[in-house]
């Protein structure tokens, strides 16, 4: 793996940056928007929350009724003309994944099954695994038990799939997501792989005051 840099010498000042962030639990989610904001001094920036908008997410809290981004959302866009601010919302996402995903699970009986799934050239059954596996701390997750919450997960990242390549074929930009490991951001990983988009991710450590930008995700998958 190529050395962490700590400053922004993967972005390009020259070219927009597409922002997309799932969590909205710190630091995290102020990472993105400090990146963000900084390249938004230097070039067209579009910032896109998709936390809220599924049924499945790794992480994601809600303050009183809304999520803790919306104190952020609502005035991220009137920092700057050169900053624009995407929040969809299941309406706009779930098209028809849920059958999608349905149909998919109809297919996939057991461990090795799920294991050897490939959707539109990428592994995302061994994701998929990688994520039950993470998330319970076993092995060897109980596909038949879980089946409810893999449907759910497989719904997530097929429509963050359809949404991330509708919006790459009308904007330009490289794509900067946190860490890469995880479901809905992988999917974004694919999509920028699929339109030949450089990935950057950010990743803090320790200290919560700094962060970490590589052109490397954590995992290959």
């Amino acid at each position: 793996m190529e050395k962490l840099r700590h400053s922004n010498s993967f972005l390009d000042p020259n070219n927009p940056l597409i922002v997309v962030e799932f969590w909205n639990c710190a630091p995290h989610l102020e990472t993105g928007i400090e990146i963000a904001l900084n390249h938004s001094r230097y070039s067209k920036v579009y910032y896109c929350f998709l936390g809220s908008a599924f049924d499945y997410n790794e992480i994601y809290r809600l303050d009183n009724s809304k999520g803790r981004e919306y104190k952020y959302l609502d005035s991220l866009s009137t920092y700057s003309s050169s900053l624009k601010v995407y929040n969809p919302t299941k309406n706009n996402l779930l098209h028809e994944s849920c059958l999608e995903a349905t149909n998919i699970l109809k297919e996939l009986f057991d461990y090795q099954d799920l294991h050897g799934f490939i959707y539109k050239g990428f592994p995302l059954g061994k994701l998929v695994l990688s994520n039950l596996i993470d998330r319970y701390k076993v092995a060897s997750p109980d596909i038949f038990y879980l089946r409810k919450e893999i449907a759910a997960m497989l719904s997530a990242y097929i429509s963050v799939r359809r949404w991330m390549d509708n919006f790459l074929l009308s904007h330009t930009g490289d794509v900067c997501i946190f860490n890469g490991r995880y479901l809905l951001p992988a999917a974004i990983k694919h999509s920028a792989a699929t339109y030949s988009r450089d990935v950057i991710y950010h990743e803090r450590g320790g200290n919560p005051s700094l962060y970490m930008l590589s052109n490397q995700p954590v995992q290959s998958i």
